[in-house]
């Protein structure tokens, strides 16, 4: 592997956390940042929307209730942007179908690491104290609220399912307060106990791939061997595929395969994203990728990398592949690969055309989801693609073919606007775009019908009705605007 300062044109994100409140369904003409005065944002871009009201920290986990149709997050959050209280905070819901938040069961005390549902019923792994002033790591929703699950204390990283038993990873202690620290149990008949082994570092990931439970973190022992940041276990032996490069935070299987993610910085060697293939690790970040203009202390390399992976079903038609792989965390993304686009803090790996950038979040991604066609993206940042997105935002998958990437693209503008007519000509569109379709959506982001551009770059409304609204067209441009009575 080679070394960071050759290949990696990186930039740490800055932490910006609003000091209130209302935040819009804001959406503009694109804009593309020329000679200066930031990150270009090229074309292919998702068309990202914020919501009002939601939480007034970061969202670190998401999980999805298909009973109910609710996007449950968790995170560090204590109130919502709205005004209102909940309780204790960190966990609440979202109704995707009204846009509307609500408080779940008056809260967690204390930030919630990961979600997940189990038999109808929703889970919280994080690092709470209960009336006593003792800590415990996980917590589910029962008829009555929410309540302790066994004696675990510490800070729980992640849950997951494997030979239906609820396993734990973290950094915690078994049956009580000091106790010694055991980083994985699993959940048995009301008790948590060691799974057959245990590690000498936190774990802060695990899934179960080829029969096995995968666990990766900052360990280099299982108890059973070595095995430095990643270990499987099939019920009776380990599976030690050795390290990537770094500790990992986290892993996913994409077309059956099995990828890690976690820091850029290992000594001075690159990892942040490898492959598991012919019995070693791939690592896929490579000069291609990235701009060597730039160096970066220690201290800066060890805050960017990759902190989840996340296997995403894709149904844009516009993109080459139904599944992707996405990648999010605190990075810059400045490829020299041309059918790449830059990116910050999120990635994701296209077939075709291997990594490129998605979006441009202003500061860490830490979860993203998707949901009938509709990307759910939550984290520390403010914006995405300059539109407003407070901690939650969420993307109709309005990007573009990989065919347009390479194309030169301006503002587009509507004029008049707001009009009081229903004729509007779009300017800035080039005249490859002449009776070509483009959509029409509503201040929601649902799809209304197609528009076609006409040969005076005019488009022809219709008998809409007064409100906001957006076009966008096939080679990514688009613009909002209003129409008045």
């Amino acid at each position: 592997m080679k070394s960071l300062q050759r290949y990696f044109f990186l930039l740490i994100s800055a932490l910006f956390i609003p000091p209130f409140a209302t935040v819009g369904r804001a959406l503009e003409g694109r804009m593309v940042c020329q000679n200066g005065g930031g990150p270009e944002q090229a074309p292919g871009l998702s068309v990202f929307y914020g919501v009002t009201g939601g939480p007034n920290g970061p969202v670190r986990a998401m999980e999805f209730d298909s009973a109910s149709g609710i996007i449950y997050v968790g995170g560090s959050f204590t109130s919502f942007l709205a005004g209102t209280t909940q309780g204790d905070g960190h966990v609440a819901g979202f109704n995707p179908i009204t846009n509307q938040w609500f408080e779940v069961a008056g809260g967690l005390p204390g930030k919630v690491n990961d979600l997940m549902f189990w038999n109808g019923i929703l889970y919280a792994g994080g690092l709470f104290t209960n009336t006593n002033g003792d800590e415990y790591g996980v917590a589910r929703l029962g008829n009555s609220g929410w309540e302790e699950v066994g004696l675990l204390s510490g800070e729980v990283h992640c849950l997951q399912l494997y030979q239906n038993k609820l396993h734990a990873g973290g950094n915690f202690a078994l049956n009580g307060q000091g106790g010694t620290s055991t980083y994985i149990a699993k959940f048995l008949n009301g008790t948590w106990s060691s799974p057959g082994f245990t590690f000498n570092g936190v774990v802060k990931t695990m899934l179960e791939w080829q029969g096995m439970l995968v666990m990766g973190g900052e360990f280099n022992h299982s108890g059973l061997m070595p095995s430095l940041h990643v270990f499987g276990w099939n019920g009776t032996s380990g599976w030690v595929p050795g390290s990537p490069g770094a500790p990992v935070y986290s892993l996913e299987i994409f077309q059956g395969e099995l990828y890690a993610g976690g820091p850029l910085l290992s000594g001075y060697d690159t990892f942040g994203l490898a492959k598991w293939q012919n019995n070693q690790w791939t690592n896929l970040i490579t000069l291609d990728f990235f701009n060597n203009t730039s160096t970066f202390s220690p201290t800066q390399l060890a805050s960017m990398g990759f902190w989840k992976i996340k296997s995403i079903e894709n149904q844009h038609p516009d993109y080459f592949s139904p599944r992707q792989l996405y990648a999010i965390g605190n990075f810059l993304f400045q490829p020299q690969n041309s059918n790449s686009r830059p990116g910050q803090n999120m990635l994701r790996l296209d077939a075709g055309i291997g990594l490129t950038g998605d979006s441009f979040a202003d500061s860490t991604v830490y979860d993203v989801i998707e949901i009938n066609g509709t990307l759910y993206v939550a984290g520390l940042f403010s914006t995405i693609n300059q539109i407003p997105a407070y901690y939650f935002g969420y993307s109709r998958q309005e990007a573009t073919s990989i065919e347009t990437h390479n194309s030169g693209i301006g503002l587009l503008s509507a004029f008049p606007n707001p009009s009081a007519g229903r004729m509007v000509e779009l300017r800035g569109l080039s005249e490859s775009m002449l009776g070509q379709k483009g959509k029409l959506l509503n201040a929601s982001g649902q799809a209304l019908g197609e528009l076609t551009l006409q040969s005076n770059y005019q488009v022809n409304l219709g008998n809409l009705p007064p409100g906001t609204y957006t076009a966008s067209w096939p080679n990514g441009q688009f613009v909002r605007f209003s129409l008045t009575p």
